[in-house]
């Protein structure tokens, strides 16, 4: 795909449709993108009943009833999340 002359990746389109049309005109394109992308352990949502989580609210709930616990096995509690997850 091309927008303005220059080529985009497939994510283009989803940028250019909801980050820069207003009623069907467009008005500027994103410099830049960013994507959050969370991996999980299956052995581990396992191991304490969770599923995995498909909202901001779940991976929550999920963070906290695992957090603090020492799901691998070293003795030491582990941190269910990091990273960052809000900015200012």
């Amino acid at each position: 795909m091309t927008f303005c002359g220059v080529h985009c990746p497939p994510s283009c389109r989803f940028i250019r449709q909801y980050a820069a049309v207003f009623n069907g005109s467009t008005y500027g394109m994103p410099a830049g993108i960013g994507y959050v992308l969370f991996h999980w352990r299956k052995d581990v949502l396992q191991r304490f009943g969770q599923q995995p989580p498909k909202t901001w609210d779940d991976l929550l709930a999920v963070a906290k009833a695992i957090n603090g616990s020492d799901y691998n096995g070293d003795g030491v509690p582990d941190f269910a999340i990091c990273g960052q997850l809000a900015t200012r």
